[in-house]
């Protein structure tokens, strides 16, 4: 029986975790078996050199692949979030994560911000972490 149908978020989160779990699954079955690969003659990975190229390009790709980050959210924001991400999740529809919704959000407000206060351009990149403590100007 569908979340819909029992109309309780236990029922929602229970569908989230079923499909997840059925998403991990095909995903598993995609993988190729290395031992199968060597059989049809397919070079062992372990044994090639990767062209220096293409370690650099691997380094910058991994230095800017999605990272993991804390945030502090107001609780009702947090809470609203949610419940349009299992709604519309529902649905079929984007977005389909907090993730999505907050990387989503935050790339709309990165072009406002460049467009108001630095003509349309990229600010320069700050490499170091932000410095701690209270937000200035506050």
């Amino acid at each position: 029986m569908s979340a819909r149908k029992r109309g309780t978020l236990k029922g929602a989160l229970e569908d989230v975790k079923r499909i997840r779990a059925e998403d991990e699954a095909a995903e598993a079955a995609k993988k190729v078996d290395i031992p199968d690969a060597l059989d049809r003659g397919v070079e062992d990975p372990a044994k090639t050199t990767p062209d220096p190229g293409e370690l650099e390009a691997a380094a910058e790709e991994t230095k800017r692949s999605k990272q993991k980050i804390t945030l502090y959210l107001d609780p009702d924001l947090r809470d609203e979030a949610r419940a349009i991400i299992l709604e519309l999740g529902m649905r079929g529809e984007e977005p389909s994560s907090l993730s999505m919704l907050v990387n989503d959000a935050l790339a709309h407000e990165i072009e406002r911000l460049r467009d108001e206060y630095n003509s349309g351009g990229k600010f320069p990149l700050y490499l170091s972490r932000l410095p701690g403590g209270r937000p200035r100007g506050k």
